[in-house]
């Protein structure tokens, strides 16, 4: 069975990662973005050591996902590493080896999600606001319809035309298209919507991750 030990080494190995550094710390030195940091936040970066995984809030949700799966499972999971890598494809996997089991998560992946998660909120959004203003009698249909053309549809271009990027694997990008479209007072509840998908992966790269060695499965 794997350890926990023997899967966070194996990870930092392959990958060729520092293994004492949050993975978003090690992305924006990549990147050569340090610098747009706040001093701060670089600090408690480096305070942070990765145990279950290189990413703060990939270990929250590891951690959850431990104390919620059924006994059987728990042993298995515990001793899963789950890591961001940097990757351009928009992509996850499980694989095991020699003692070692991981889960990943390209970043590539997480910005896609973060993108899906605030452009779905605004069409929600807007939706509610819409509805208020057919009820009150406010806008006529005409005038109803080319205001959601042009507030709905924006977003998913802007989206759409990212796609090449994302699938390019020699390319990673730092931010996503859609993310200085947060609406003002919703940012948590987009940040759970990308919580919950990031569950649901490692939730289905557990299941598909056997406990025997030298296998591997992408999705």
């Amino acid at each position: 069975m794997a350890t926990l030990k023997n899967s966070r080494g194996k990870f930092f190995h392959v990958h060729r990662m520092p293994p004492d550094l949050s993975f978003w710390l090690f992305f924006f030195r990549h990147a050569g973005r340090e610098a747009d940091l706040d001093p701060a936040l670089v600090r408690r970066a480096q305070d942070w050591q990765p145990e279950r995984s290189n990413c703060p809030r990939l270990t929250f949700l590891l951690d959850d996902l431990i104390d919620a799966v059924p006994a059987e499972w728990r042993a298995l999971a515990a001793n899963l590493f789950a890591g961001r890598v940097l990757q351009g494809d928009v992509n996850a996997a499980a694989w095991t080896e020699r003692k070692a089991g991981i889960l990943e998560i390209n970043v590539q992946y997480s910005f896609t999600l973060s993108a899906y998660a605030a452009a779905y909120d605004e069409f929600f959004h807007h939706l509610k606001d819409f509805s208020l203003h057919v009820m009150q009698g406010a806008i006529k249909s005409e005038e109803l319809s080319a205001s959601i053309n042009k507030r709905f549809l924006e977003p998913w271009d802007q989206l759409e035309n990212e796609r090449d990027a994302w699938l390019d694997r020699h390319l990673v990008a730092t931010s996503n298209p859609v993310q200085r479209r947060l609406t003002v007072g919703r940012e948590n509840l987009q940040e759970d919507m990308v919580d919950a998908a990031e569950s649901f992966v490692i939730a289905h790269e557990l299941l598909a991750s056997p406990p025997w060695p030298h296998s591997q499965q992408k999705r």
